[in-house]
């Protein structure tokens, strides 16, 4: 399940040493598929589009991935517990501001920045592509 994954061990490879050592970049897209009108298809139904946007504008806003990750995790902790509508409460525990969030969800950059980074995740993984369906990870060697 690709949110333990995220929540119970990529968060240990970010404690350790192998996170100064790795590139590592978090696309939120999964197995989202757009349909011939443009509208987003996601797997899970239209509560991971939401997030997934959400989390594309916590990578935006916030592009630090020690800080990014520390809402991604929270978000991704909440839909282990099937809380995924109470997402918001993540801002308070992180102690991370909404309002950024809120202005690039709700003036459209946070689906302009998703529909960008989605061609990073087309459907087949490729060979240095973790698919872990909600976030995908790329992993590529630190240069």
């Amino acid at each position: 399940m690709e949110d333990d994954f995220i929540v119970n061990q990529l968060v240990k490879v970010l404690q350790t040493d192998l996170g100064s050592i790795v590139n590592l970049r978090l696309v939120p897209w999964g197995n989202t598929q757009i349909a011939p009108n443009t509208s987003w298809i996601c797997q899970h139904g239209t509560d991971e589009c939401q997030l997934n946007t959400v989390e594309a504008c916590a990578i935006k806003v916030w592009s630090n991935l020690e800080t990014h990750f520390k809402l991604i995790s929270c978000i991704e902790q909440l839909h282990l517990q099937n809380k995924h509508s109470s997402w918001q409460s993540c801002f308070g525990s992180t102690g991370l501001s909404l309002n950024p969030i809120e202005n690039c969800y709700n003036n459209g950059l946070g689906y302009q920045f998703e529909f960008h980074i989605q061609g990073e995740n087309p459907n087949c993984p490729k060979d240095n592509e973790i698919d872990v369906s909600i976030m995908s990870l790329l992993l590529s060697p630190y240069q």
